[in-house]
C-alpha cells in the first residue's frame, strides 16, 4: 500500500475514501483532508497532496521544510509532499500530527453538487 506509515498513523480515525483524478481521496466526515498520488502518468505530482483553506496555506508552509503547488491540475487547493524529497517522511508525520490534533490548517469542505441543472 502507498504512503502505509502515513495511513497507519491516521488509523484512529473514521477516515473514508474516493477515487477523484486518478488519485484516491481521504475525508474525515465531509472534509477532504488530503489525496495520495502514486500514479506515474504525473510523475511530478507523486506524493500526499494536503487539501487546505487558501486563508491557512502559509501557516502550514512554515511547517513544512519542502512542498510545492500541483503542477497536474492548476489549483492552489493542495499543497504536495512530493515523495521523491529527502524530508517527505518528516513533512507527512508533521501532517498526521496537524490532522490527528484536528487543526484547522488542514482540510477543505468540497461544494456540494447540485443535482438541479441551471437553466440558460
Amino acid at each position: 500500500m502507498a504512503y502505509e506509515f502515513f495511513l497507519d498513523a491516521l488509523h484512529t480515525l473514521p477516515l473514508h475514501s474516493k477515487n477523484m483524478f486518478g488519485v484516491t481521496a481521504y475525508y474525515l466526515e465531509d472534509y477532504l483532508l488530503f489525496a495520495l498520488n502514486t500514479n506515474k502518468k504525473y510523475p511530478n505530482d507523486i506524493g500526499i497532496w494536503v487539501a487546505t483553506p487558501l486563508e491557512t496555506q502559509e501557516e502550514l508552509t512554515k511547517l513544512l521544510d519542502e512542498w510545492r503547488y500541483l503542477q497536474r491540475i492548476p489549483t492552489k487547493k493542495y499543497v504536495l509532499l512530493p515523495a521523491e524529497s529527502d524530508t517527505f517522511e518528516a513533512d507527512a508525520r508533521t501532517i498526521t500530527e496537524l490532522i490527528l490534533n484536528r487543526s484547522t490548517l488542514i482540510g477543505t469542505l468540497p461544494k456540494k453538487k447540485s443535482s438541479q441543472r441551471k437553466s440558460d
